[in-house]
């Protein structure tokens, strides 16, 4: 399931036009798939209706703290775990989604999948900590660029994220390279999570 971020829709709508007919341009679009979730497509089970008409639900005893309300648990289905390694996504799952973006409302969308291994992942891939791909950006070059100074610090945090910047931005030029024609026109477009168009 795709979704654009909120507050990019005149972003989102000049790709529109770009890949519609009116636009005499061809373009592709490079991004970066943005942090994934997994969906969750359990749903809880109805209520069981007695014969009166009246939900058929035993009460659970008040909590202790008046704030506080009890958590159902239905423990006839097993419940979810979320996996703190990270979301592992396969070979087929990555081509559909590359097929299905290739041919999408905002032009043909190449995506890049930011892993820790190797540049061109060929088996199922392992989407750990997806946040740290902006930390750089957000913790340095955001503040620097609004005028806003960082506390002091050993730079041992700042080197992390450094590489792991580069290694994003190596992972964009790979992909825009294979890609590239003679006569190609790039645009580039970097934009803070907090950033609206």
């Amino acid at each position: 399931e795709l979704s654009p971020r909120a507050g990019t829709s005149a972003l989102f709508d000049s790709f529109a036009h770009l890949a519609s007919d009116q636009s005499p341009w061809n373009h592709t679009l490079v991004a970066w798939t943005g942090e994934v979730d997994e969906i969750v497509t359990k749903r809880a089970p109805l209520q069981p209706v007695s014969a009166n008409g009246v939900n058929a639900v035993t009460t659970a005893p008040p909590p202790v703290n008046k704030a506080s309300a009890p958590i159902p648990v239905d423990l006839s289905t097993s419940q979810a775990q979320t996996s703190l390694e990270g979301i592992l996504v396969s070979t087929a799952d990555r081509e559909r989604l590359e097929r299905q973006l290739k041919s999408s409302k905002y032009g043909k969308i190449l995506p890049i999948w930011a892993t820790a291994e190797s540049d061109e992942p060929s088996d199922d891939i392992l989407l750990q900590d997806q946040s740290r791909w902006r930390r750089y950006a957000e913790r340095e070059l955001y503040p620097l660029l609004h005028y806003k100074q960082n506390g002091p610090s050993d730079g041992r945090s700042e080197r992390k994220w450094w590489t792991d910047y580069m290694r994003l931005n190596r992972l964009f030029a790979d992909r825009i390279a294979k890609t590239y024609q003679a006569g190609d026109i790039t645009l580039f477009i970097l934009l803070h999570p907090r950033a609206r168009i």
